[in-house]
């Protein structure tokens, strides 16, 4: 009906569910094998100069108030950065934490691990629902090519995929 002509590999959907439900440890092995991390202190770096660069635009323009400059300012300063990976996935005890309650046996089927995955997740996000936001929780895969920006929680975000060769190296000019 949509152009598939056959189902998936098992290998697919078994990752694409491991990494949707588990990004944190799918995140922390990705950066752990191949992410450069200078690549995160340079990306850093350059949202900096951007920022820097952006508020002196919006100091020297001639067309907004002072008031309007102020918002301005005040959203450029709270703008929260998101870069790469969160540092709590490389330290195996707080990642144990994260997950606490998660557990699965060798002897599980796949949809028994899918089932207990899925149970996890749930009560990890009605957990959630009791609790304040954290607007610094990051709330996607390190492992995941794209980079954007939300207006809606007014973050930056760059996960560590997309900062890697073909798109972007610390070394590239």
């Amino acid at each position: 009906m949509y152009g598939k002509k056959r189902k998936a590999p098992r290998w697919k959907e078994c990752t694409s569910n491991t990494m949707h439900r588990m990004q944190y440890a799918t995140g922390a092995m990705y950066v752990r094998k191949v992410f450069d991390k200078a690549s995160k202190n340079v990306t850093l770096e350059m949202i900096d100069d951007l920022q820097d660069v952006f508020r002196e635009m919006v100091v020297a323009n001639d067309w907004m108030d002072r008031q309007t400059k102020a918002t301005a300012l005040d959203k450029a300063n709270q703008m929260l950065r998101q870069i790469a990976f969160p540092d709590f996935i490389l330290d195996d005890g707080k990642l144990d934490d994260h997950y606490s309650g998660f557990s699965v046996e060798e002897s599980d089927s796949y949809s028994h691990m899918v089932q207990k995955l899925s149970r996890w997740s749930l009560e990890y996000g009605y957990k959630r629902l009791i609790k304040p936001v954290d607007r610094s929780e990051f709330n996607f895969n390190s492992a995941i090519v794209n980079a954007y920006y939300s207006s809606t929680s007014n973050s930056i975000k760059f996960p560590a995929a997309i900062l890697q060769a073909p798109f972007f190296h610390h070394s590239f000019p």
